[in-house]
This record gives C-alpha cells, structure tokens and sequence, in this order.
C-alpha cells in the first residue's frame, strides 16, 4: 500500500514539476518561441495564404484544395515540429542546469548532440500515443503507458530508439503506477483542450491560439514530466552529468 501511496505522489509531483518548470526563463522563453512561430506560421501563412486550417481529419470539410497547398502547408508543419522537438529536447537538457553551473552554451552543444536522437524517440513515442488514443481510448492508455518514458531516456540516458524502448518498457514497468496516472492527466487535459478548440472553432485565431500552448506549453511540461519521473527511479547519473562532471571544476581553476 505504501508502495502505490508512493508512486501515486511521484506521480503528481513529476505532474506539477513540468508546469513549473517555466520559472526557468531559458525553458519558458523556449515555450514563447515555439508557441509564437506555430501561431504565425499555422494561423497567417497556412490558414491566411493557403485556407487551410486544423480540423478533425475524420470529418470532411468539403473544401477542394490543391495538392500544392496541401504540400506546402505540410512541409511547413513539418518544420515546426522539428523547431518544436528541438526546443523541448533543449528544455530537458536545460533542467538539469538548475543548480547554476553549467553554462548555457554548453547546454546549447549537449542539445545539439542529442537533439537527433531525442527527435526519432519522440516522435515515435507521439505517434503511437495519438494513434491509440484516437482509435481506441484503451490502447491508446495502454501504449502511452508503455511509451511514456521513451523521449526522456533519450535524454537522461543518451538512448538510441531500440535502448529507449527497452528503457522505457522497463521503467513504466516498474513504475506503472506513476507512468499512467501521469500520462492519464497529461490526456484528459489535451482532450479538453482539444474540444475546447473544436467549440471554438468559430473563431480560427483562438483555435490556433489553442493547439499552439498543446504543441509548446503541453508538450514541454509532459516530456518534463516524464524526465522527472524517471529520475525517481534512477541511480545512474544523467548523461548530461557525465558529459559535465568535470566542468565546475575546469571553471574554477580559470
């Protein structure tokens, strides 16, 4: 009992730890930068130059485009969701700079190191998870739950996509309880944002408005979520703490 009671406070601690992670101007700043670029380049080029916008894709919208439009317009959603991936993957390398340090162009070169790695893992995380959600709501949960640590161990670890999963499958095992609880709040929340937009949907600004603090804000704080979580149930220091162990130290001889 005191085992789940455990997990169950590990589990809303991480929760609230990727919302307050914006106390790190770097992370919000990061936020901002993603959420703005998704705006402009979703809602005044996209939407605005092409009239396209976001919709259910299982419902028609009975409007013809171009297939030159509909290239376009993905290859420019593609290009933000790298911008994004990679700012979340600075996010969670930037966490662990919180002691004061490290240095931000050292987290900005670790970053970039891991950012490849970090952007496969992820994005199969995401797509499965969305995948299971939309078709059904339980293997959606089932296959977040296994999943849910798969981009932070890029991270924390420096995994590559197979490690990650035998990573990831290994500590949601250990920590299902945490793992779905978490993954079970970051869902409710996106779904009522999500209907909170197709409400809305009158108003295309506010829609977008809406599913940008999903991609940026959201994502952020569940991928955060995720780190912390897993640092729980960790001995191994980070692969940032490698790669920095010596740091301070070469600093303080300077």
């Amino acid at each position: 009992m005191s085992i789940g009671r455990n997990m169950a406070n590990e589990a809303l601690s991480s929760f609230g730890y990727g919302f307050s992670v914006y106390r790190n101007k770097y992370i919000l700043i990061s936020a901002v930068a993603v959420f703005l670029i998704f705006l402009f380049v979703g809602y005044f080029i996209i939407y605005s130059n092409f009239d396209l916008y976001i919709h259910n894709p299982l419902v028609q919208s009975g409007l013809y485009v171009s297939g030159y439009d509909v290239t376009a317009s993905s290859a420019l959603f593609v290009i933000v969701a790298l911008i994004a991936l990679y700012f979340i993957n600075f996010s969670l390398n930037e966490q662990r700079r919180f002691n004061g340090k490290v240095k931000l162009g050292m987290i900005v070169s670790i970053s970039n190191r891991t950012y490849l790695k970090f952007l496969i893992t992820s994005s199969v995380q995401i797509i499965l998870s969305v995948i299971g959600s939309v078709l059904f709501v339980i293997p959606g949960l089932y296959l977040g739950t296994k999943t849910f640590f798969l981009g932070a161990s890029s991270i924390y670890y420096d995994d590559d996509l197979l490690s990650s999963f035998r990573r990831a499958f290994s500590a949601s095992k250990g920590n299902s309880t945490g793992s779905f609880i978490v993954f079970l709040l970051y869902l409710i929340l996106s779904a009522f944002l999500i209907y909170l937009a197709l409400v809305v949907s009158s108003s295309v600004l506010i829609s977008y408005v809406i599913y940008g603090f999903i991609l940026s804000f959201l994502l952020i704080s569940f991928f955060s979520s995720a780190y912390r979580l897993l640092s729980f149930s960790s001995n191994k220091k980070t692969r940032l703490e490698e790669l920095t162990s010596g740091f301070a130290e070469s600093e303080s001889r300077l």
